[in-house]
């Protein structure tokens, strides 16, 4: 993700990370009920749902505020960018 946006951030690490504690919940869920697929479902909620789309819009909003601002500090005129 940060290639395509030409930029560094930390939401990709962050949403990598945060999968950790799924690991030992779902080990948890699965002693607790054996052959249960909620630990799938949480797996697949926080992947697909959750993280991937989150990092995204927070790749997306860094973007667009990066352009924004390089933009606007030409024309600021009272905190406000020039139209």
């Amino acid at each position: 993700v940060s290639v395509p946006f030409h930029m560094v951030r930390h939401w990709s690490f962050l949403g990598m990370m945060g999968q950790i504690p799924l690991v030992t919940v779902t080990k948890w869920i699965d002693k607790k009920m054996p052959g249960s697929s909620i630990g799938n479902v949480i797996f697949w909620v926080s992947f697909c749902i959750v993280g991937q789309p989150m990092a995204m819009l927070l790749y997306t909003v860094d973007y667009w505020n990066l352009k924004n601002q390089t933009t606007c500090d030409a024309g600021m005129e009272g905190g406000v960018c020039a139209s």
